[in-house]
């Protein structure tokens, strides 16, 4: 078979995540020396960049690194936890030689060969994607998540999906809250196949139940129990002390194969123990929803008001 192309963005901040990410594709993969790498950095150390490139040569693959591109994000609106560094692949995409290639974000882990993924139809159209599980799956929308895709990238440069993306955010940079996500739902729509759910396994699942996601039972207890990609999306990651959910184990397993030290300290302060045991018990009464709107929601209000 050909290359399996993959790509990410980072800064510094998340070379390690990365390199976990990374370690989790490779241990899963049949066809490692087929696999291509393609990161876009924003301001890794030559270091860091040597240590990527000797790593995945021990498993046979290949990576390439990019640099930032001459473009400035910084300033767009975005969710707070997000960096700038999101939007960088939707100006690569237009620019990677490849017929076709895989996106992933670096707070994602696989326990499946990334070759099937790769290998989906996308049924004439540019993109592939799966359903975000708060704004698309939930309120019954075509909308994806951005942090697993898969793109035609001979359809995405002759569509020239990077120019509209970069016109996008010259012209409406206050419509993405949500960044080169709702950038891409909206310059995309029409043009992205829906991929199966377990190949972007969402955190947010904790906090739902079946009918909450418009899912069957089975179906909830297949991506629960057997995810081929988890993307651990939110604040709070694996790699802090405060997650407390139960698929925190995949990320530690590829964290230690990967050969980097446990990314956190165990705190046993008082605070942050009844702050876990309050979120446990959000998880697993599904309840967090209730205890955000009908809670939190109206104390937030009051304060607001005294402090106009």
């Amino acid at each position: 078979m050909g290359k399996i192309n993959i790509l990410s963005n980072i800064d510094k901040n998340y070379f390690n995540y990365y390199k976990v990410t990374i370690t989790s594709i490779l241990e899963n993969s049949s066809h490692k020396k087929e696999i291509c790498f393609y990161l876009v950095e924003k301001d890794l150390s030559n270091e860091q960049k040597k240590n990527l490139k000797e790593y995945v040569k021990k498993y046979g693959a290949k990576i390439i690194i990019l640099p930032k591109p001459p473009f400035n994000f910084e300033d767009l609106q975005r969710e707070t936890h997000m960096s700038e560094v999101t939007y960088y692949k939707t100006y690569y995409l237009g620019k990677i030689k490849e017929k076709k290639i895989i996106y992933t974000d670096p707070d994602v882990i696989f326990l499946a060969d990334i070759k099937e993924l790769f290998n989906f139809s996308l049924k004439n159209r540019t993109m592939g994607g799966i359903k975000d599980y708060a704004i698309g799956l939930r309120n019954g929308k075509d909308y994806i998540n951005a942090g697993i895709l898969l793109i035609d990238l001979n359809k995405w440069r002759k569509e020239a999906y990077s120019n509209k993306c970069l016109k996008e955010l010259r012209e409406n940079p206050q419509e993405f809250f949500y960044a080169e996500q709702d950038l891409i739902n909206k310059v995309l729509k029409g043009d992205i196949t829906q991929l199966p759910l377990i190949w972007n396994r969402q955190k947010i699942m904790y906090d739902q139940t079946p009918a909450r996601l418009n899912i069957s039972k089975d179906q909830y207890r297949n991506l629960l129990e057997h995810p081929k990609a988890i993307h651990y999306t939110g604040r709070i990651k694996p790699w802090h002390s405060k997650y407390i959910f139960p698929d925190k184990k995949y990320y530690l397993k590829y964290n230690k194969i990967a050969g980097i030290e446990k990314p956190y300290k165990t705190n046993y302060s008082l605070k942050e123990n009844a702050w876990k045991f309050s979120r446990w018990f959000l998880y697993k009464t599904k309840t967090r929803e209730f205890f955000e709107l009908k809670i939190l929601g109206p104390i937030y209000k009051i304060f607001s008001r005294k402090q106009k």
